[in-house]
């Protein structure tokens, strides 16, 4: 089988090979795989040499990404501190009556306060 009739992108003696991605537009000879063109920074037959530029560039990218991230996150959380709403306390119920207890009326030996004290304690 001729190389000529292989698919874009692809060479070989039966088409197995996919071209480099470092080829412009990823076209290479269909019989030995060789980059028409490389992408810019790279040389070579198959464009296999260069591109030390772009790493570091990939790298700084990287790293500024993951900084913004962080920043991002770090002002969520304490934009979010700081607008939580108050805590929610439940209903009271309306405060109980108090028995006042006056000084003449102990005086006066009055014994209601006691006999209800009494009454309830029978109960337990």
């Amino acid at each position: 089988m001729c190389c000529a009739d292989c698919p874009d992108k692809m060479f070989g003696p039966t088409c197995e090979n996919t071209c480099s991605r470092r080829c412009v537009r990823q076209v290479c000879q269909t019989d030995t795989g060789k980059c028409l063109t490389c992408r810019e920074g790279y040389s070579g037959d198959r464009c296999e040499q260069g591109g030390e530029k772009y790493w570091m560039a990939y790298v700084l990218g990287v790293f500024v990404v993951l900084l913004i991230i962080v920043y991002g996150l770090c002002y969520f959380i304490d934009t979010k501190r700081k607008r939580k709403p108050p805590p929610v306390t439940p209903p009271s119920s309306p405060p109980q009556k108090a028995e006042v207890i006056s000084a003449s009326s102990v005086a006066a030996g009055s014994s209601n306060t006691l006999e209800s004290t009494s009454t309830y304690s029978d109960q337990s």
